[in-house]
Protein backbone atom coordinates (compact mmCIF):
# COMPACT_ATOMS: atom_id res chain seq x y z
CA UNK A 1 0.00 0.00 0.00
CA UNK A 2 2.84 2.38 0.81
CA UNK A 3 4.54 1.81 -2.57
CA UNK A 4 1.25 2.24 -4.42
CA UNK A 5 0.53 5.41 -2.45
CA UNK A 6 3.89 6.94 -3.38
CA UNK A 7 3.40 5.98 -7.03
CA UNK A 8 -0.08 7.54 -7.03
CA UNK A 9 1.31 10.78 -5.63
CA UNK A 10 4.02 10.85 -8.35
CA UNK A 11 1.48 10.20 -11.10
CA UNK A 12 -0.89 12.84 -9.74
CA UNK A 13 1.97 15.34 -9.73
CA UNK A 14 2.86 14.39 -13.33
CA UNK A 15 -0.77 14.93 -14.37
CA UNK A 16 -0.74 18.37 -12.72
CA UNK A 17 2.44 19.30 -14.61
CA UNK A 18 0.90 18.14 -17.88
CA UNK A 19 -2.33 20.08 -17.23
CA UNK A 20 -0.33 23.25 -16.57
CA UNK A 21 1.69 22.72 -19.78
CA UNK A 22 -1.51 22.22 -21.81
CA UNK A 23 -2.98 25.38 -20.29
CA UNK A 24 0.19 27.37 -21.03
CA UNK A 25 0.18 26.11 -24.62
CA UNK A 26 -3.44 27.13 -25.12
CA UNK A 27 -2.95 30.70 -23.87
CA UNK A 28 0.38 31.27 -25.67
CA UNK A 29 -0.41 33.69 -28.49
CA UNK A 30 3.07 33.53 -30.03
CA UNK A 31 2.58 30.00 -31.44
CA UNK A 32 1.03 29.50 -34.87
CA UNK A 33 -2.45 27.89 -34.77
CA UNK A 34 -1.35 24.84 -36.77
CA UNK A 35 1.70 24.24 -34.55
CA UNK A 36 -0.43 24.83 -31.46
CA UNK A 37 -2.95 22.23 -32.59
CA UNK A 38 -0.27 19.61 -33.36
CA UNK A 39 1.47 20.20 -30.01
CA UNK A 40 -1.89 20.13 -28.26
CA UNK A 41 -2.73 16.72 -29.81
CA UNK A 42 0.61 15.25 -28.66
CA UNK A 43 0.16 16.70 -25.16
CA UNK A 44 -3.39 15.38 -25.01
CA UNK A 45 -2.29 11.87 -26.01
CA UNK A 46 0.50 11.95 -23.44
CA UNK A 47 -1.95 13.14 -20.78
CA UNK A 48 -4.36 10.33 -21.69
CA UNK A 49 -1.60 7.75 -21.32
CA UNK A 50 -0.53 9.11 -17.93
CA UNK A 51 -4.15 9.33 -16.80
CA UNK A 52 -4.79 5.70 -17.79
CA UNK A 53 -1.73 4.59 -15.82
CA UNK A 54 -2.98 6.65 -12.88
CA UNK A 55 -6.44 5.03 -13.06
CA UNK A 56 -4.84 1.57 -13.28
CA UNK A 57 -2.83 2.28 -10.10
CA UNK A 58 -5.95 3.64 -8.40
CA UNK A 59 -7.65 0.32 -9.16
CA UNK A 60 -4.65 -1.60 -7.74
CA UNK A 61 -4.75 0.57 -4.62
CA UNK A 62 -8.50 -0.06 -4.27
CA UNK A 63 -7.94 -3.80 -4.63
CA UNK A 64 -5.25 -3.56 -1.95
CA UNK A 65 -7.67 -1.72 0.35
CA UNK A 66 -10.36 -4.33 -0.21
CA UNK A 67 -8.02 -7.27 0.47
CA UNK A 68 -6.68 -5.51 3.58
CA UNK A 69 -10.25 -4.96 4.79
CA UNK A 70 -11.05 -8.65 4.31
CA UNK A 71 -7.88 -9.66 6.15
CA UNK A 72 -8.63 -7.33 9.08
CA UNK A 73 -12.23 -8.50 9.19
CA UNK A 74 -11.10 -12.13 9.22
CA UNK A 75 -8.59 -11.42 12.00
CA UNK A 76 -11.26 -9.64 14.02
CA UNK A 77 -13.72 -12.50 13.68
CA UNK A 78 -11.00 -15.00 14.55
CA UNK A 79 -10.02 -12.99 17.63
CA UNK A 80 -13.66 -12.82 18.76
CA UNK A 81 -14.08 -16.57 18.35
CA UNK A 82 -10.90 -17.21 20.35
CA UNK A 83 -12.22 -14.99 23.15
CA UNK A 84 -15.54 -16.84 23.13
CA UNK A 85 -13.80 -20.23 23.17
CA UNK A 86 -11.64 -19.27 26.15
CA UNK A 87 -14.58 -18.00 28.21
CA UNK A 88 -15.63 -20.67 30.71
CA UNK A 89 -19.21 -21.78 30.26
CA UNK A 90 -21.03 -22.10 33.55
CA UNK A 91 -23.72 -24.78 33.22
CA UNK A 92 -25.46 -23.37 36.28
CA UNK A 93 -25.62 -19.86 34.80
CA UNK A 94 -29.22 -18.70 34.72
CA UNK A 95 -30.81 -16.26 32.38
CA UNK A 96 -32.45 -13.45 34.27
CA UNK A 97 -35.61 -11.85 33.03
CA UNK A 98 -36.67 -8.22 33.11
CA UNK A 99 -40.23 -9.35 33.79
CA UNK A 100 -41.30 -8.63 37.35
CA UNK A 101 -43.30 -11.28 39.11
CA UNK A 102 -46.49 -9.69 40.43
CA UNK A 103 -46.16 -11.63 43.68
CA UNK A 104 -42.87 -10.00 44.67
CA UNK A 105 -42.57 -6.23 44.92
CA UNK A 106 -39.45 -4.28 44.08
CA UNK A 107 -37.94 -2.02 46.77
CA UNK A 108 -39.40 1.00 44.95
CA UNK A 109 -42.88 -0.47 45.10
CA UNK A 110 -42.59 -1.54 48.74
CA UNK A 111 -41.90 1.83 50.33
CA UNK A 112 -43.73 5.00 49.26
CA UNK A 113 -41.38 7.88 48.55
CA UNK A 114 -42.51 11.41 49.20
CA UNK A 115 -40.71 14.48 47.99
CA UNK A 116 -40.20 17.07 50.76
CA UNK A 117 -42.01 20.37 50.38
CA UNK A 118 -38.66 22.18 50.33
CA UNK A 119 -38.01 20.72 46.88
CA UNK A 120 -40.78 22.84 45.35
CA UNK A 121 -40.73 26.54 44.54
CA UNK A 122 -42.77 28.99 46.59
CA UNK A 123 -45.47 29.20 43.90
CA UNK A 124 -45.88 25.44 43.92
CA UNK A 125 -46.03 25.33 47.71
CA UNK A 126 -48.85 27.88 47.70
CA UNK A 127 -50.89 25.76 45.30
CA UNK A 128 -52.78 22.80 46.63
CA UNK A 129 -50.66 19.76 47.42
CA UNK A 130 -52.81 17.38 45.39
CA UNK A 131 -49.93 16.69 43.02
CA UNK A 132 -47.87 14.88 45.69
CA UNK A 133 -48.47 11.25 44.77
CA UNK A 134 -46.80 8.23 46.27
CA UNK A 135 -44.38 6.58 43.87
CA UNK A 136 -45.98 3.24 44.69
CA UNK A 137 -49.32 4.56 43.37
CA UNK A 138 -47.82 5.75 40.08
CA UNK A 139 -45.69 2.69 39.35
CA UNK A 140 -47.00 -0.45 37.79
CA UNK A 141 -44.42 -3.19 37.41
CA UNK A 142 -41.60 -0.66 37.87
CA UNK A 143 -42.65 1.57 34.94
CA UNK A 144 -43.40 5.20 35.89
CA UNK A 145 -46.45 6.92 34.49
CA UNK A 146 -46.03 9.79 32.03
CA UNK A 147 -45.05 13.15 33.44
CA UNK A 148 -47.87 15.48 34.40
CA UNK A 149 -48.43 18.74 32.59
CA UNK A 150 -46.64 21.71 34.11
CA UNK A 151 -48.71 24.26 36.02
CA UNK A 152 -49.10 27.55 34.15
CA UNK A 153 -48.43 30.88 35.77
CA UNK A 154 -50.39 34.01 35.08
CA UNK A 155 -48.69 36.17 32.49
CA UNK A 156 -47.56 39.62 33.53
CA UNK A 157 -47.62 42.48 31.03
CA UNK A 158 -44.30 44.26 31.39
CA UNK A 159 -45.04 46.78 28.64
CA UNK A 160 -47.42 48.71 30.90
CA UNK A 161 -45.40 51.05 33.11
CA UNK A 162 -46.67 52.53 36.26
CA UNK A 163 -45.87 56.23 36.28
CA UNK A 164 -45.35 58.00 39.53
CA UNK A 165 -47.07 61.36 39.97
CA UNK A 166 -44.73 64.30 39.69
CA UNK A 167 -44.21 66.25 42.93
Amino acid sequence: MKTLGISLCNRAHALNVQRKAIHDLCIDSSIDATDKYEKFQKMKDSYLSTENDFRWELEKFWDSLTSTEEMLKSNTLMAKSVVLETMPMDPIMEISSNHHDSSSLSPVEEAPVRVPDSAYSQDEMESDNTHNVDVSESLEFGVPEPAQQMMKRESVDLSVRVTEPEP
